[in-house]
């Protein structure tokens, strides 16, 4: 293109990179102690699904298989109460949350 005197250079639109997101979905929320979650990880690895009591200790910890898309998770053992729930995907926090049990 010239305007005038003046070349001016147009660049190529860039092709923006398809970013991968994970995808978490936790029910019922309440629930009795059985929860269902259903995820899709964005990096391939496996993830961390990890319950803490109000006061910070770690009470539930579980694996979560890249190659499923779903898991059923039974927390019997939890009494009544609101629960702190972080997923990771490899080392990243990827979902922090509450969790409430009501039975």
């Amino acid at each position: 293109l010239f305007a005038g005197d003046e070349k001016l250079e147009t660049k190529p639109k860039e092709n923006p990179v398809e970013e991968k997101t994970s995808f978490i979905r936790l029910f019922p929320n309440p629930n009795d102690g059985n929860v269902t979650m259903e995820y899709s990880l964005s990096t391939g690895n496996d993830g961390r699904f990890v319950i803490r009591n109000p006061q910070g200790v770690e009470v539930a910890n579980y694996i979560l298989s890249a190659k499923n898309k779903i898991a059923w998770i039974n927390n019997d053992m939890l009494d009544n109460g609101v629960y702190i729930y972080t997923i990771y995907e490899g080392e990243s926090v990827i979902e922090t949350g509450k969790i409430i049990i009501v039975k």
